[in-house]
């Protein structure tokens, strides 16, 4: 388990637990709950990576730059390694044909768990894929504009702008998806506490 997710388990483990008494039914739905959420959230996120592939087929039928071919080029390949690990980290589950507590209980145990980690380490294999893609853009942008390499341009001020702005919607990111796994940690430990009648 990394550091994140160490520190996110430890952070709820401190707060004061009781012991939940649960019925087949109760967690039958809330696995049932889990499931049509996720599947939900599944639905909307691979929609968007087909809207992100006609955008990036109708930028490419225009390009003759040697340049904006290869940006476009490393931005399919970092999204092709997200969407993998998308799928493979936090993808949707089928729950097991046999729905017995027991089985429930491991069921959203694991994936739970699998959701937690996922999203503690979202930084690394959805964002850091873009960052090659990225730079390549702004060093090459920031090199076409400019008769020496630290004139600041007006082009070269939106870029400076356009940065920040990516910085802050990554960081915007990075902190929803940490908050995320925290309360994937304390369902995980609230799921820990049930006890059957």
């Amino acid at each position: 388990m990394s550091s994140d997710t160490q520190s996110l388990k430890a952070l709820w483990q401190s707060l004061p637990s009781q012991k939940v008494v649960f019925n087949h039914r109760q967690m039958q739905q809330r696995a049932d709950k889990f499931q049509a959420k996720h599947k939900r959230r599944d639905i909307i996120e691979y929609l968007a990576w087909g809207v992100f592939f006609l955008l990036v087929i109708y930028m490419l039928t225009g390009q003759s730059y040697w340049t904006d071919v290869m940006w476009v080029g490393l931005t399919v390949i970092g999204a092709i390694i997200a969407i993998w690990g998308y799928y493979r980290r936090m993808g949707y589950k089928t729950m097991p044909s046999s729905n017995s507590a027991d089985n429930l209980v491991d069921f959203m145990r694991r994936e739970l768990t699998r959701q937690r980690d996922g999203a503690a380490t979202y930084w690394r294999w959805y964002l850091l894929p873009f960052a090659p893609g990225i730079l390549f853009l702004f060093v090459v942008r920031w090199l076409e504009n400019g008769s020496t390499l630290m004139e600041l341009t007006e082009m070269r001020i939106a870029l400076i702008m356009a940065f920040v702005l990516i910085m802050a919607f990554s960081a915007a990111c990075v902190l929803w998806q940490f908050l995320c796994a925290a309360r994937y940690q304390r369902q995980l430990d609230e799921l820990e506490t049930y006890t059957r009648p």
